[in-house]
């Protein structure tokens, strides 16, 4: 009765492992998301009368005030380490301009963890932000 349990446990192992770390993909993807809802806020109420942004940097991820990562206010940042190994691709860099808080320039951003899970976020340029995982 004993091996089995431990035979059935062992077994189990690879797939919570995996199971964790689609969570955590989730949970990082899901941060993300809300910091681009954030900013694309602080653009449309007008904090600091400027555009706002977040920035996919290595290792973290920046809410900035300005018009661009390189242009920005960096007394204004807001950095968000990532505590996962990640591999971003496609846009890393979503702004959005005041008044009705579309992007700049819509995309995704493709986030993928060492097991190659994957999420999109997309932000488009009606202003919409979404999720997909």
């Amino acid at each position: 009765m004993i091996a089995i349990a431990a035979m059935i446990a062992a077994a189990a192992v690879p797939f919570i492992g995996k199971f964790q770390q689609t969570q955590t993909l989730k949970s990082l993807s899901e941060d993300i998301m809300h910091t681009l809802i954030l900013a694309q806020s602080n653009a449309v109420n007008g904090d600091q009368r400027s555009r706002w942004g977040v920035r996919i940097l290595s290792g973290t991820y920046v809410m900035y005030a300005g018009a661009s990562y390189a242009t920005r206010l960096p007394a204004r940042d807001e950095a968000h380490e990532i505590l996962i190994p990640i591999t971003a691709r496609n846009q890393k860099e979503f702004t959005f301009e005041g008044t009705h808080g579309r992007a700049v320039r819509s995309g995704i951003l493709q986030l993928t963890d060492p097991q190659l899970n994957t999420v999109k976020i997309q932000a488009n340029a009606l202003g919409g932000i979404s999720l997909a995982l």
